[in-house]
């Protein structure tokens, strides 16, 4: 089975490293998008460490990633169509370099190619039950985590300052109460879950073709918050897919069937995965987790190597 991982990233060029090497079978592929906010070197001088890299590109066209902004996106169906472009895989996995696999390569390309019609990402009509209240905002208002003006006080060589960022904020925050709620699209109901997934590569296409049949829904979700997860979902569950071919709903304000385990424990965002954790994430019966972080603890990667071998999962067929 052919399977080209799309991971985006920002920080820790071993990590990023250690991840593609943990992936590394013969049917996968790697498109590495790293943020053009950071410097490239050190990701490609990690990655070309291992060894062989013909299974390994780095992204024609970088995207700076801004926290809660299309950029992110924008970098994910840049990537989705310079893979496109070399062909159909069968599977694209869209992760980010905190990722890492729970089951061995083989075990993954099997799992997967028993459902070769099943496309796997979490989702829910908006808002889903799993969000927090008062989540309807993230579409209904304006949001502009993109935008940072070219000029603004304090700005010394392209570095805002504290003080800027501050103000900076304040604009957005007047900009998001004071201008009127905005409808989604005509044609289109709202949908959301996470921004990590594993689509075929036919659906994959697919989408791409309905983001350039359809600009208007890039113009209205450039300027929501966390676009990146809702406007996939928003895509494929709008389609005319069959939703059953469709696995991750969230359900009673639980994740449904959903390769990721991602530990939230009421919080914003991922808590961050250590040694004392790997009973949980053995037990949690998925694919990948996420997030690591090699420079907090970097055991928990040592013992997940060990136990992958002889771990397997056993979600529904």
């Amino acid at each position: 089975m052919r399977i080209v991982y799309f991971i985006r990233a920002h920080r820790g060029p071993r990590q990023v490293a250690r991840l593609v090497e943990a992936l590394r079978h013969e049917g996968a592929r790697f498109l590495i998008h790293i943020d053009r906010k950071v410097d490239e070197a050190p990701f490609r001088e990690a990655l070309a460490e291992p060894g062989s890299t013909d299974d390994i590109r780095f992204a024609r066209r970088r995207f700076a990633m801004n926290w809660g902004g299309f950029s992110l996106v924008e970098a994910t169906l840049s990537g989705m169509r310079e893979i496109l472009d070399g062909g159909t895989p069968e599977r694209i996995c869209s992760m980010s370099g905190q990722d890492y696999p729970l089951i061995s390569n083989d075990a993954i390309a099997d799992y997967l190619a028993r459902q070769p019609d099943t496309e796997f990402i979490s989702y829910g009509a908006m808002p889903p039950a799993f969000w927090p209240p008062g989540y309807m905002s993230r579409i209904e208002r304006y949001h502009f985590y993109d935008w940072t003006p070219l000029v603004w006080p304090d700005n010394t060589n392209g570095v805002i300052s504290r003080r800027a960022t501050y103000r900076l904020r304040l604009v957005r925050k007047l900009a998001h109460w004071l201008l009127p709620r905005r409808p989604i699209p005509v044609g289109f109901s709202p949908y959301g879950g996470s921004a990590w997934w594993c689509l075929t590569g036919a659906t994959a296409r697919r989408l791409l073709e309905m983001s350039d049949a359809h600009p208007e829904l890039g113009r209205f979700y450039r300027y929501t918050e966390h676009p990146e997860e809702m406007y996939f979902q928003t895509l494929l569950l709008n389609s005319g897919m069959d939703p059953a071919r469709v696995r991750g709903e969230y359900r009673q304000n639980e994740l449904g069937d959903y390769l990721w385990f991602v530990d939230w424990r009421g919080k914003a965002s991922p808590r961050t995965l250590r040694e004392d954790d790997l009973d949980l994430l053995l037990a949690s019966n998925r694919m990948f987790a996420r997030k690591f972080d090699a420079e907090i603890d970097s055991r928990i990667l040592d013992l997940i190597d060990k136990a992958r071998p002889a771990h397997s999962i056993r979600l529904p067929s």
